[in-house]
């Protein structure tokens, strides 16, 4: 099978993309000019590029193709405001469910994300009937939007419409180091500190091995949640300590100061300013 695979040089691409020719399919891909493909290079494939916003580009990208794996997304959204954040994400989603109806794509999988699922503040577990609800941070509300426009979407068109929704994806080839891997790396050489919560982490490369599957044998209309085991921040902190020989500290705060601190990382522009000019997708 031919797959299209949007966002193919980030971190769950390269692992797609390794994924698909482990079993024999032909990967198609889709990366910026200007794209890091660090993780691709090795593999010598050929990349069709174009820019996720641009719906003649997509749908270029998916001619002659069987499918698509749908991964391109914002990852850095400091200081830009929530609503051109979600309106980017809305907008690479409706060109490829597009471009896939044109073409009579066999299959669409797109990658949203456990936080469009949710959170919750009771002991009463989520399931793939969630939906966030309230979310302001711009990444939550772009995942949220989106991949509610998917759906939407796909019922217009008749496009056959698979979601996953990963939890916190760690693992190999993020050679730009993401926000995940970031903090893995902030807890290894020290310069963030572990503090109060839990997590739920996933290996990538089971991501991309599910991913895959939903190409071959995923249930049309079906919306998966991708997850690993649940686990605390410290007890993450203390197995990077194990196997690295790097002890990180432990800020013992209370929650309501988590959140209020985790505000901080992101802004609205609610003081009035313009938003900066928005970097592209991570294609």
């Amino acid at each position: 099978m031919r797959v299209l695979v949007t966002g193919a040089n980030g971190h769950i691409g390269c692992n797609v993309i390794r994924e698909l020719v482990a079993r024999e399919h032909e990967p198609v891909p889709m990366v910026r000019e200007t794209s890091n493909t660090e993780g691709l290079d090795p593999l010598g494939l050929r990349y069709r590029y174009g820019d996720i916003r641009d719906a003649d580009a997509v749908h270029a990208a998916a001619e002659g193709c069987d499918a698509v794996i749908h991964l391109a997304a914002i990852l850095k959204t400091h200081g830009l405001d929530v609503e051109t954040v979600a309106q980017l994400a809305v907008t690479g989603v409706e060109n490829v469910l597009r471009a896939a109806a044109d073409h009579g794509l066999r299959r669409v999988v797109h990658v949203s994300s456990m936080v469009a699922v949710g959170f919750n503040d009771h002991p009463v577990p989520l399931d793939e009937c969630s939906w966030s609800d309230g979310v302001t941070d711009a990444y939550f509300v772009a995942k949220l939007r989106s991949e509610r426009r998917a759906w939407k979407l796909a019922t217009t068109l008749g496009v056959p419409l698979i979601c996953l929704c990963p939890t916190y994806v760690i693992g190999p080839h993020d050679y730009r180091i993401g926000p995940a891997m970031g903090v893995i790396r902030g807890l290894t050489d020290r310069s963030m500190p572990s503090m109060n919560g839990g997590i739920n982490i996933v290996d990538v490369r089971d991501v991309a091995r599910t991913l895959v599957q939903a190409v071959d044998a995923g249930r049309v209309g079906e919306r998966y949640i991708l997850g690993g085991a649940n686990t605390s921040s410290r007890e993450v902190a203390q197995a990077l300590a194990t196997y690295t020989g790097k002890q990180t500290r432990h800020l013992n705060l209370p929650r309501s100061l988590i959140v209020a601190l985790a505000s901080l990382d992101s802004s609205d522009c609610s003081d009035g300013r313009s938003p900066p000019r928005p970097e592209p997708p991570a294609t």
